[in-house]
């Protein structure tokens, strides 16, 4: 969904002639102090998480990428609406997270809720 709704800020964005890229992104497995102290999680998890997880300093790299690198800005049109991995690699997502009728449901949906609970707080 994070895809999606980027894809479709991005297009929302270009639309307008608003010179800003959106990027959606995943770390990584990091292992940061909330996924490593996490009560009731399994231990192999756990384990995994403090052994083999990336160091947290490691998993900011790719957004620290997104938000500061020169090439981002220089070739904005290669990133724009794109979905970058471990470390600052952008890599094609999935069918449905490049579906632009699914990514325009999903806003659609997201500004009906929204509007929903700002006229009806709980």
């Amino acid at each position: 969904m994070n895809v999606l709704f980027t894809k479709e800020l991005q297009r929302q964005l270009d639309e307008e002639g608003v010179p800003i890229t959106a990027i959606s992104l995943h770390p990584g497995s990091v292992a940061t102090e909330g996924a490593t102290t996490k009560p009731n999680t399994p231990w192999f998890i756990n384990f995994y998480m403090k052994s083999f997880a990336t160091p947290p300093l490691d998993g900011a790299f790719t957004t620290l990428f997104a938000a500061t690198d020169a090439h981002v800005a220089a070739e904005r049109d290669k990133y724009k609406g794109g979905y970058l991995v471990p470390f600052g690699q952008l890599k094609e997502p999935s069918v449905p997270a490049r579906d632009p009728k699914l990514a325009c449901t999903l806003w659609e949906t997201s500004e009906r809720v929204v509007k929903e609970v700002l006229v009806h707080p709980a």
